[in-house]
């Protein structure tokens, strides 16, 4: 008897959810200038998908299931070179890891536990960790912590990310389906396209990271000649990554020395 009712506590703190709808709506709020190079990606990730081969119904999953953009296009992209599962995944994964350091750095805020800890992990991306980061400093600034809940603008900026990238995908998916000179153009052409629009977004938005991006292009170009399929882009992942921490650490080391010698 006494597991019975444990069991049903436990089902109870899992499947009870509360909402701070103020906060919600601020998430929406912050997210919304974001959405039209959200929605432009997710266009193109359909059309991509119309030149995979592959029905609308298995892009869209992608888009549900998956929720990364860049993953989805390196794995769609592995799909239609022929690469193994194991590519897919080992790839996906390490495009993804830097996920798990936005999970801890925003792990505090969590309060809920159960489902809503679950929709929230499910919900993580660049994006959403973006805004709820901004909110969390403009509160803090504001000294406002009483007045809204960080998790609840996690999930409404998520949510409606969520919601306009899968409605993007399914739509770049049919209306790309419907202009034949669309689909003359070679699909590693799109994802390549693309990834050089988040190289140039991400290089105007971030101008302290240019000698990382310029050594990762040269690498890359000449890793391109020796290497091929999956391979290369397993090796170029794993490079960015260990340059990025050999860089992180200079720049924390010369910050340090100059806190001391400004001291």
């Amino acid at each position: 008897m006494n597991n019975v009712i444990k069991d049903q506590i436990e089902l109870n703190t899992f499947l009870n959810i509360k909402y701070h709808f103020p906060s919600i709506k601020l998430g929406i709020t912050k997210m919304a200038p974001i959405l039209p190079s959200v929605m432009l990606f997710g266009l193109i990730f359909g059309l991509t998908g119309v030149l995979s081969g592959l029905p609308w119904y298995l892009i869209s999953a992608m888009s549900y299931i998956i929720f990364a953009g860049s993953a989805q296009f390196i794995v769609l992209l592995l799909i239609i070179k022929g690469e193994t599962y194991v590519a897919m995944v080992i790839a996906g994964i390490m495009l993804n890891l830097r996920h798990f350091l936005f999970g801890a750095a925003l792990h505090e805020d969590i309060k809920s536990k159960g489902i809503k800890r679950l929709i929230l992990a499910y919900l993580l991306t660049d994006e959403a960790y973006l805004i709820t980061t901004l909110v969390k400093q403009e509160i803090k600034t504001n000294n406002e912590e009483s007045k809204w809940q960080i998790e609840d603008v996690w999930l409404g900026g998520g949510f409606t990310l969520w919601l306009f990238w899968n409605l993007t995908t399914i739509l770049g998916y049919f209306l790309s389906s419907q202009f034949q000179i669309l689909l003359s153009i070679p699909a590693d052409i799109v994802v390549a396209g693309t990834f050089l629009g988040y190289l140039i977004m991400y290089w105007k938005n971030n101008p302290h990271e240019k000698y990382l991006l310029l050594i990762m292009i040269v690498l890359s170009i000449i890793l391109g000649f020796l290497f091929q399929g999956s391979s290369l882009l397993i090796i170029i992942l794993l490079s960015g990554m260990i340059l990025a921490v050999i860089i992180r650490y200079i720049n924390k080391d010369e910050t340090i020395t100059e806190e001391l010698n400004n001291e």
